[in-house]
C-alpha cells in the first residue's frame, strides 16, 4: 500500500515538521505544501518565480531526491481557497496547472478545476457539486428564485 497525507502548515520553509512524518515511516508521501505556498504566490500574487526555486531547494533539502518524487503537488485543494478565486486568470491557471503536471512528484489535480470553479471563501463551498451551479463565492447578493 502507498500512502499520502496531508499535514497543513502555513511556514513550511522555516518548519520540517510536515515531513517528519515521510521521513520516520509513517506515511509514504505528503502533500508539497511548501510548494503549493510558493505556487500561489508566483502564479496567483504574480510574484517572482525565484520563489518556486526556493521551495523546491528547501523541500529536496529535507526529503531528498526520491522523497521529491513521492510528494503531492497541487495548486488547489478542499482546505484552501480556489485558484480562480483569488486570480480569474485562466492563463495563470493553466500555466500554474501545467506546472503541476510536468514537475517531478505525484500531480493532484482538484474536482471542479476543469469547469472553471471559483469558489472557496468557506470549505463547504470548495466541495460544491459538480451537478448543480454553486452561488458566486464573491457575491454578497442573494439569488432568490420562488416557485408557487
Amino acid at each position: 500500500t502507498f500512502t499520502m497525507g496531508e499535514i497543513l502548515l502555513k511556514d513550511i520553509l522555516t518548519d520540517a515538521e510536515m515531513f517528519e512524518y515521510m521521513n520516520n515511516g509513517s506515511m509514504d508521501a505528503v502533500l508539497n505544501y511548501a510548494l503549493y505556498w510558493a505556487l500561489r504566490l508566483v502564479f496567483v500574487r504574480k510574484g517572482p518565480m525565484q520563489l518556486v526555486a526556493e521551495a523546491l531547494t528547501k523541500v529536496r533539502s529535507l526529503v531528498g531526491e526520491r522523497g521529491v518524487s513521492l510528494l503531492g503537488t497541487f495548486v488547489e485543494n478542499h482546505d484552501q481557497p480556489r485558484f480562480l478565486l483569488e486570480n480569474p486568470s485562466v492563463i495563470l491557471y493553466a500555466n500554474a496547472l501545467t506546472f503541476v503536471v510536468a514537475h517531478e512528484g505525484i500531480p493532484i489535480l482538484y474536482y471542479g478545476g476543469e469547469q472553471g470553479l471559483a469558489t472557496g471563501k468557506s470549505d463547504s463551498m470548495n466541495r460544491w457539486p459538480l451537478w448543480r451551479v454553486p452561488p458566486s463565492d464573491s457575491s454578497s447578493s442573494s439569488s432568490s428564485s420562488s416557485s408557487s
